[in-house]
């Protein structure tokens, strides 16, 4: 296993395509610990990038890519699937790398490269290494400010019927719900003088089929797939700071009023539950070709 680092990330670049840009990078790094606590705990991340990876058919000697590995839940989903074969994942932390490389080398795992830098930045780092199979992002795309400039990388990426694979996580069962969490929400932050505009951007409504289809991709699959969880492993990953803390930065407020709204938006759960029983999360798995220049779509090549 190898890992090669591209150099300093400076956390105040924000490139296009920027990876896990939501949350600065040191924030990723000082929760890298215990998300991998959480990780080793409860295998939930690793849950979720099966659903990701099993539709893909990677075969033993398939050659994939990884979009913002962390500290390897799904590399090592991947890496087991194609043990002759080559992974390489990129990650932005240089401490989730780190922890991602010692997972891998407990877990006996020796066809991974890890790659430290943005996927921004993802030709650079890939040194004209190409011709990918397959394409994954488990957990993250969601994340970029700029889809399309990922999209557009990882397309040129891949080789000929390659695929790209992503999840979006849906933490409500209708847009309906969707609309009223955000309007009790939206109360909260104007009762406490914030401007629920500079809250909810980052949470922007993305047309990610049009957005593929616009870079060059087709769409092949477009479906949800439900993960459960439990009711304390939910509890727990609220605590993991990186998550935690995206409620305490809010503009204008200080810590305590910051700390009021947290408690306020956690008691909106109307219906709460015993602490023994299971949460089922949706995750929306999106499942991408890149497309002929006859207007078709290439399929993946198949191996007799």
């Amino acid at each position: 296993m190898a890992v090669r680092d591209s150099g300093p990330v400076n956390p105040q670049e924000r490139p296009k395509g920027s990876s896990r840009s939501s949350a600065p990078k040191a924030t990723w790094d000082s929760s890298a610990r215990e998300y991998d606590r959480f990780e080793k705990k409860w295998h939930y991340y690793a849950r979720v990038a099966e659903g990701l990876v099993r539709p893909l058919g990677i075969r033993r000697d398939s050659r994939v890519l990884e979009l913002a590995g962390g500290t390897g839940a799904c590399t090592l989903v991947i890496a087991r699937r194609c043990p002759l074969g080559e992974l390489v994942s990129v990650e932005r932390s240089a401490e989730m790398i780190r922890i991602a490389q010692a997972n891998a080398k407990s877990a006996g795992i020796s066809n991974v490269t890890l790659l430290h830098g943005d996927v921004s930045d993802l030709s650079s780092l890939l040194a004209g290494k190409t011709g990918f199979e397959f394409a994954v992002c488990n957990s993250a795309f969601w994340q970029f400010p700029e889809p399309g400039a990922v999209i557009d990388t990882v397309r040129e990426s891949l080789g000929p019927g390659g695929l790209f694979a992503f999840n979006i996580p849906s933490w409500f069962r209708s847009e309906k719900e969707v609309r009223e969490s955000r309007r009790k929400i939206a109360a909260i932050l104007t009762r406490h003088g914030v401007d629920p505009s500079t809250f909810w951007p980052r949470r922007r409504h993305v047309d990610y089929p049009s957005q593929l289809v616009k870079c060059g991709m087709g769409v092949i699959k477009d479906t949800k797939y439900r993960i459960e969880m439990d009711v304390k492993e939910a509890e727990e990953w609220r605590r993991i700071p990186v998550f935690a803390e995206r409620w305490g930065s809010f503009r204008g407020v200080s810590a305590a009023t910051a700390k009021k709204i947290r408690n306020e938006v956690r008691r909106l759960d109307l219906n709460p539950r015993p602490a023994n029983s299971r949460l089922r999360r949706s995750w929306r798995l999106l499942i991408a070709g890149v497309a002929r220049t006859d207007g078709g779509q290439t399929q993946r090549r198949r191996r007799s």
